[in-house]
């Protein structure tokens, strides 16, 4: 797995639920750590930023969908 694997997907409308989505991204950050052990080599210094990146807007997407679900159910 891969983003590009993950960005073709989107395009193409693979993902039947947001939790496929997020589950590939969590994927190749796995792959990406199991595969560059060494902590102090570019690409895992790389994977790691861009998984704490991901991290974050995970957070900013799921308060934002929470804040719509409640305002759905108070409508």
């Amino acid at each position: 797995m891969d983003l590009g694997t993950v960005l073709n997907r989107l395009y193409l409308d693979y993902f039947a639920s947001f939790d496929k989505f997020w589950d590939d991204l969590g994927l190749i950050f796995r792959n990406c750590r199991k595969f560059n052990r060494n902590e102090n080599s570019d690409i895992r210094i790389l994977c790691d930023t861009l998984r704490e990146a991901t991290i974050y807007l995970y957070n900013q997407w799921h308060s934002l969908q929470m804040t719509q679900y409640d305002a759905c159910l108070d409508s």
